[in-house]
């Protein structure tokens, strides 16, 4: 992978895309985070892959290709999951926001909380 700066990449953007078009990561880098790839728009012409390039970085495991079990297409319920984890299935949201929530606080408060709550994990994560 090459690795260059926004600055670097200004004076030098031609060799850059042409690395890039030819299969080579090209990363450029601002403020010490990589912030953009160059990646081709269309695969290079008339280029061949390279047979055995993963070899010994896949496996497979031997019964993959086993039938799956009855469980696996039957699926369980929520009141099967919530019994299997040691808990009892909640009802409605208003039962899940009675556990913690301040009583004083909607139901609608409580489930826009929750939402900022999962994006702030997807943007941290």
């Amino acid at each position: 992978m090459h690795s260059v700066t926004v600055e670097e990449a200004s004076s030098q953007i031609d060799a850059l895309v042409e690395m890039a078009f030819n299969g080579e990561a090209v990363v450029i880098i601002k403020d010490g985070k990589c912030k953009v790839k160059l990646v081709p728009v269309h695969a290079p012409k008339g280029g061949r892959r390279q047979f055995g390039k993963y070899k010994g970085m896949i496996r497979i495991s031997d019964d993959f290709d086993d039938p799956l079990p009855d469980e696996f297409w039957i699926g369980k319920t929520f009141p099967e999951h919530a019994e299997r984890q040691g808990s009892s299935p909640v009802p409605d949201v208003q039962s899940l926001k009675a556990e913690f929530w301040p009583e004083e606080e909607s139901v609608e408060d409580f489930i826009h909380f929750t939402y900022g709550q999962r994006q702030q994990d997807r943007d941290s994560g």
